[in-house]
Order: C-alpha cells, then sequence, then structure tokens
C-alpha cells in the first residue's frame, strides 16, 4: 500500500509502503466527521464571538449617554439578555467540541494488522497519535499501549 489510507476501526493488510520509502500513512480509530464538525464549531464561535463585541459595544454606547430615557434602559436590558444568551450558546458549543475532542482521542482497540513486510518511513496512527516506522518489519500488529502510544506487538 502506498498513500495515505483511513479505517473507522481496524485495517487488515499485507504490505505497507515500498523499498523507495515513498509517503504511506495508515491512520485507524480517528473519525474525521467529528474533526470537521469541532472546526466548523470553532467558525460558528467566531461568528458569534464577533456578534458578542457588537453587543457589548451597543450596551457601552448606551450606558455612556448622559440623557437615558426609559426606552434606552429597555434597550439596555434586551441587549444584556442577547449577551447572555450568545455568551451561553458560546459556553455550550465549546463543551460539545471539548467532548467531541476527548471522545476522537479516547483509546481505542483499533488496530493496525500488517501480514507482509512493513518498510520504513511508513506513518501508522492509531486514536490521532502516530508512529513512524524506521527499519523494515516483517508479519505485526500495531496497537496502542498502555501509555497511549503506537506499539507493535
Amino acid at each position: 500500500v502506498g498513500g495515505h489510507a483511513i479505517a473507522g476501526d481496524s485495517i487488515q493488510i499485507y504490505s505497507l509502503g515500498n523499498a523507495s520509502e515513498s509517503e504511506t500513512v495508515i491512520e485507524v480509530g480517528f473519525d474525521y466527521i467529528k474533526r470537521n464538525s469541532i472546526i466548523s464549531n470553532k467558525e460558528k464561535i467566531s461568528t458569534l464571538i464577533k456578534s458578542l463585541e457588537f453587543v457589548d459595544k451597543n450596551i457601552l454606547e448606551l450606558a455612556l449617554m448622559k440623557r437615558r430615557n426609559a426606552q434606552c434602559t429597555e434597550k439596555v436590558k434586551i441587549l444584556a439578555a442577547e449577551h447572555k444568551r450568545i455568551a451561553a450558546e458560546i459556553e455550550n458549543i465549546k463543551a460539545e467540541n471539548l467532548k467531541m475532542t476527548n471522545e476522537n482521542y479516547t483509546p481505542t482497540d483499533s488496530k493496525v494488522s500488517v501480514n507482509g513486510n512493513i518498510y520504513p518511513g511508513v506513518k501508522i496512527g492509531i486514536n490521532g497519535r502516530f508512529m513512524i516506522v524506521k527499519n523494515l518489519l516483517r508479519a505485526k500488529t500495531f496497537v496502542l499501549s498502555p501509555e497511549n502510544e503506537v506499539i507493535a506487538v
């Protein structure tokens, strides 16, 4: 196999890489859909932060007015409620991102089984942790160790 292969749980192949040491990457146990959701959520947070800054700017302008009437006070209350809503939404998205990140990097029983040769330069990833093969190996299974490192067994 040469190139980049991704599997959700485990993968079993005959040979990894080639003698010319061209780049070969095998990844298992990492959910790219969750990663894309995290990236999308970060963009939402950025947009919400801009909205929050706009609301805060309006609150400050209204608060600094020397002559405030009842209508002005009511606008401040509405903007304060909007500030709370946006801040709560940002915190919810951050909590969701943290949960998805933890799920993505939580060790699983994913593995890469190779029946033939594993050439130097091959990059093997399990749950977002990577190992680069330095020497020619033969018939190995790669798993996560208790220390969360990719090891050959």
